[in-house]
């Protein structure tokens, strides 16, 4: 006979692998989704690895479209209405209208709340960083004629995405890990403005890619001559 005390620890362990078994890769995007719709604001560490780095930074959203990333020289920053990505090793920054279809915001969606997918395929569960995890297979486009998916990590308590990496069949893509996640933390409306520096070379498409490109290089010339400085007259 099985101990009363010993008995109830396998009846628990018994139901939480029925429970893990039976779940689904759309169950978990669902649950997912359920929980970010009531999030307003979003906080965590960002941690993205390749084959040859490690960066570290930091992510800010607002629902819906405020969106900022600081990770190693590169910064993004979206109000809804423009987007800014400053390199700070280039000086350089490229200003646009707001673009959800674009590539640096579709990957930060992904980040926060992952899509509605039928083909999502629930393979297992991990532990990160302590945390125990649901493992899915997210299809998300075709490439050389075969399935491209992202694999994320979702916690199993609070449903929110702890990682996420890019590059199937092999892995071998960037993989992105949230941190010290805050839900709904106070933002200020400044988290998600930017003023390029003084020394910033300014690319500005929203008026076109032809007139932003001509009035960038105007600029670069001139700050070019203000960095030479006046030439000097011969005698």
């Amino acid at each position: 006979m099985i101990h009363g005390g010993i008995g109830a620890v396998l009846a628990a362990v018994f139901a939480m692998s029925a429970v893990s078994s039976a779940i689904t890769g759309p169950e978990i995007l669902r649950r997912n989704r359920e929980t970010y719709a009531q999030i307003t604001t979003f906080k965590a560490d960002v941690v993205i690895k390749d084959s040859a780095q490690t960066m570290q930074g930091t992510l800010f959203r607002k629902a819906p479209t405020s969106f900022r990333m600081e990770v190693g020289p590169q910064l993004v920053v979206s109000d809804g209405q423009t987007t800014w990505i400053y390199m700070s090793e280039s000086k350089q920054v490229i200003i646009n209208t707001y673009n959800p279809d674009a590539k640096e915001m579709r990957q930060g969606d992904m980040l926060f709340e992952l899509p509605e997918m039928e083909q999502a395929r629930y393979v297992g569960d991990e532990t990160v960083d302590g945390v125990a995890c649901y493992v899915v297979d997210v299809p998300y486009g075709v490439r050389d004629q075969q399935m491209q998916t992202a694999r994320v990590w979702v916690n199993q308590s609070t449903w929110a995405m702890v990682r996420m990496q890019y590059g199937s069949p092999d892995r071998s893509g960037a993989m992105f890990t949230l941190k010290n996640i805050q839900i709904n933390p106070s933002l200020p409306d400044s988290t998600f403005a930017f003023s390029p520096p003084p020394d910033a070379r300014v690319l500005d498409l929203r008026a076109g890619i032809g007139s932003g490109m001509q009035k960038f290089l105007e600029d670069m010339q001139q700050k070019d001559e203000e960095e030479e400085g006046p030439e000097e007259e011969s005698e």
